[in-house]
């Protein structure tokens, strides 16, 4: 541009020559403005040698994060936090494609391992079951020993440890349970309880929840009014050990009492 106001400059009176020269010192200004203020704006694309029109430069693509994200990488991490992670690559299409393959994923393995593990548990119920059914089965049948006087548990010359001695007396006291309760009731078990093969045996000790999900109105009444113990709330009513004092509280605020079913 000055070089072309150069060569004009004899068609040009002073006051005129003046004038380009002043509105090209301005222009040389605000382009030195603009790349101040956006230093960084990428130049121009030299032109082709053709002279076909120059095409626009486009800026490099962001990096991915796809490269961070496999299995191993979220196989340890809670549903919020691959929530953080799908919020941080939602704008990053390759990511974020990723990411929804390795949820359903792990979605899939979260859903095998909870089968398994109830599967796994309903094994182990069903053994507990059945040898707590062969050991009432093999147990000779008698009435239980009240007077510690002639408790066999409280002989001084079988030298049983308190742990051995609360444990035979629990079983004399879940027999006698037991064999109470089939001499009063027709139904100890639910529908459910029926229909799974649940041996009614087993509610008499262990969780109440069992006693709740499987056993029938008529048992829940009757563990209402003839109370029911674990081995850890019946070894409190025994020795007082601090460390049983939770199961007795169970056993005490189980609410058996509040089934609306008298039998």
């Amino acid at each position: 541009m000055f070089s072309r106001i150069e060569a004009a400059q004899d068609n040009l009176t002073d006051e005129q020559y003046d004038r380009r020269i002043q509105k090209l010192m301005a222009s040389y200004e605000r382009v030195q403005e603009r790349a101040q203020a956006c230093p960084q704006a990428l130049p121009p694309a030299p032109t082709p040698a053709d002279g076909s029109p120059r095409p626009s430069r486009l800026p490099d693509p962001a990096p991915t994060l796809a490269d961070t994200l496999n299995t191993e990488s979220v196989k340890d991490l809670s549903w919020s936090e691959m929530a953080e992670i799908a919020e941080v690559v939602k704008d990053d299409p390759e990511a974020a494609a990723k990411l929804e393959t390795l949820i359903d994923e792990k979605e899939a393995y979260e859903i095998e391992q909870a089968k398994k593990s109830e599967d796994e548990a309903t094994r182990r119920q069903a053994e507990a079951d059945e040898k707590m059914r062969e050991l009432w089965a093999s147990a000779p049948v008698k009435e239980p020993i009240n007077d510690t006087t002639t408790n066999p548990a409280a002989r001084s010359e079988r030298k049983l440890t308190p742990h051995e001695r609360a444990r035979e007396e629990y079983d004399e006291y879940l027999y006698s349970q037991y064999s109470k309760c089939t001499s009063e009731l027709s139904f100890m078990l639910n529908e459910e309880g029926r229909a799974k093969g649940i041996d009614d045996f087993t509610l008499f000790s262990g969780n109440a929840a069992r006693v709740k999900k499987y056993g029938s109105e008529e048992l829940q009444a009757w563990f209402g009014t003839n109370g029911r113990h674990t081995l850890g709330s019946f070894r409190y009513g025994m020795f007082r050990w601090g460390s049983d004092h939770k199961a007795a509280m169970n056993a005490k605020n189980e609410g058996f009492e509040n089934v609306a079913h008298v039998y």
